[in-house]
C-alpha cells in the first residue's frame, strides 16, 4: 500500500544493515526534525556517496562469502554421495562444460573432458554443447541424469558425469 504514497521507503532492521540505519537517520533528520537547512543537506550530500560505495562493497562481499560457504557445504554434503546417480537440470553451459543443478539445490560441473561419448563443441551464441559425431545437444534447461564422480570441500567443487538424458528427443536438435 505504501507504494502509492508520495513518500515511501522500505528497509529491514537497522541493527542488521548500515544502509537501513542511514535511512532511519535521514527520515529522522528530514521528516521528524524537519531539518532541511543547507548545512544538513550539504552534510549528507558530502558523506552519502562514500557511505553508499562502502556499504555496496560490503554487501557484495557478504553475498560472495555466502556463496562460497554454500558451495563448500554443498561439496561437503556430496562427499557422502560419490558414485550416486541423480536427476538434474542443466543450469549453465560454458566452453569447459556444463553446470547441473540437482533438486536439492546442489550444483556441480560436468567437465567437457568427462563427456566421453563424443567430442563436444561449445556454440557461444546459442549456449549449447554439440557433439561432433552424434550431434547430441546440451543446453540450459535440459533434464539429465548425472553421477557424482568427485566432491572437494576445500575447493568447494562438485564434479558430475552424464549417465543419461531424460529428454533425449529435445537433445537431437540439428546444428
Amino acid at each position: 500500500y505504501g507504494l502509492a504514497t508520495d513518500y515511501y521507503t522500505h528497509f529491514t532492521s537497522p541493527i542488521r544493515r548500515y544502509p537501513d540505519l542511514m535511512v532511519h537517520r535521514l527520515i529522522r533528520e528530514f521528516a521528524v526534525k524537519k531539518d532541511l537547512s543547507d548545512r544538513t543537506i550539504k552534510h549528507y550530500d558530502l558523506i552519502m556517496p562514500g557511505i553508499a560505495a562502502q556499504t555496496s562493497k560490503r554487501e557484495r562481499d557478504a553475498i560472495a562469502c555466502e556463496r562460497d560457504v554454500d558451495s563448500m557445504k554443498m561439496a561437503e554434503y556430496m562427499m557422502e554421495h560419490i558414485d550416486e546417480v541423480f536427476d538434474g537440470v542443466v543450469s549453465s553451459v560454458t566452453g569447459f562444460g556444463m553446470f547441473v543443478e540437482l533438486a536439492n539445490g546442489v550444483e556441480g560441473l560436468v567437465h567437457i573432458n568427462d563427456m566421453k561419448d563424443d567430442y563436444y563443441e561449445y556454440l557461444q551464441d546459442r549456449y549449447v554443447l554439440v557433439g561432433k559425431r552424434t550431434k547430441k545437444v546440451y543446453t540450459i534447461g535440459d533434464q539429465i541424469k548425472v553421477k557424482c564422480i568427485n566432491a572437494n570441500k576445500r575447493e568447494a567443487k562438485v564434479d558430475f558425469m552424464v549417465v543419461g538424458e531424460k529428454n533425449a528427443k529435445r537433445n537431437r536438435k540439428k546444428y
